[in-house]
C-alpha cells in the first residue's frame, strides 16, 4: 500500500510466503558402516523435504523531499526503510537464512538536474535472536561429552555464534557528467565500527575445530 505525491511517498507491505517440500539438511542419527573389516559409527545427515515452511514479515519504505518544507533545503531529501521477517519450517524450526530486523536512514543531496549528489546512509541492524537460530548438528554435539562450543556443552538446538547489534555509517557520491554515464565513489563504515553480519556469523561451522 503506497501513499505518494510530489513531496514524497510512504509504502507499507506485508508478505506471507509458504513452501511445500522445502529442502533442508537434517540429522538422521548414528549408523554403523562396514569399514576395514569392522563396523564404524558415523553421524548421518541427509537433505530431506520438510513438509512445509513459511516466511512472514513486513517492510516500510518512505521518502521526503525537504524543499517542500523550506526553500533553503532545495535538493535535500530524507529516506527511511524498515524490514522485519520471521521464518519457520516443519512446525517451529527456525530458518537460518532470515535476516535480523534492519533500519536504513538516508540523507541525500542532489544538484538541479541530478548532475551531482551525495548520500549518507545509517544502517542499524538488530542482534540475531538465539530463538531464531537452528544448529542442525546439536544432537550429535550433545551426545559427545567432549564436544564444547565456546567452552560450553551443547544442550539445545540454537546456534552459539550470532551477530550482535551494530550501526554503520556510509557515504556515496555520484556524478553524471554526460548522458548515459554515472560515476560513483563511496566511503563505507566511516566510524570504523567492528561488527559481524549475520551471514558471516551463520557461516561459522558448528562442528569441527
Amino acid at each position: 500500500l503506497t501513499f505518494h505525491n510530489d513531496m514524497g511517498y510512504i509504502t507499507g507491505s506485508v508478505f506471507d510466503t509458504r513452501y511445500h517440500n522445502f529442502i533442508d539438511l537434517s540429522y538422521k542419527g548414528n549408523y554403523n558402516f562396514k569399514g576395514h573389516s569392522k563396523l564404524l559409527p558415523f553421524s548421518v545427515y541427509q537433505n530431506i523435504n520438510r513438509p512445509n515452511a513459511k516466511v512472514t514479515g513486513f517492510e516500510i519504505s518512505s521518502h521526503l523531499e525537504l524543499s517542500y518544507l523550506a526553500k533553503f533545503l532545495n535538493g535535500f531529501s530524507l529516506s527511511y526503510k524498515y524490514s522485519q521477517q520471521k521464518g519457520r519450517m516443519d512446525g517451529n524450526i527456525p530458518m537460518n537464512a532470515i535476516q535480523p530486523t534492519t533500519s536504513v536512514y538516508n540523507l541525500g543531496y542532489s544538484t538541479e538536474g541530478d548532475k551531482y549528489g551525495i548520500d549518507l546512509f545509517i544502517t542499524d541492524v538488530a542482534p540475531k535472536k538465539r530463538s531464531d537460530t537452528y544448529n542442525m548438528y546439536w544432537k550429535t554435539q550433545s551426545e559427545d561429552p567432549n564436544r564444547l562450543v565456546q567452552g560450553k556443552r551443547v544442550t539445545d538446538s540454537t546456534l552459539a555464534w550470532r551477530s550482535g547489534h551494530y550501526t554503520i555509517l556510509d557515504a556515496i557520491i555520484y556524478a553524471r557528467p554526460i548522458k548515459n554515464l554515472t560515476l560513483t565513489a563511496g566511503v563505507y563504515n566511516i566510524t570504523d565500527r567492528k561488527y559481524i553480519t549475520w551471514d558471516s556469523a551463520r557461516s561459522i561451522r558448528a562442528i569441527g575445530t
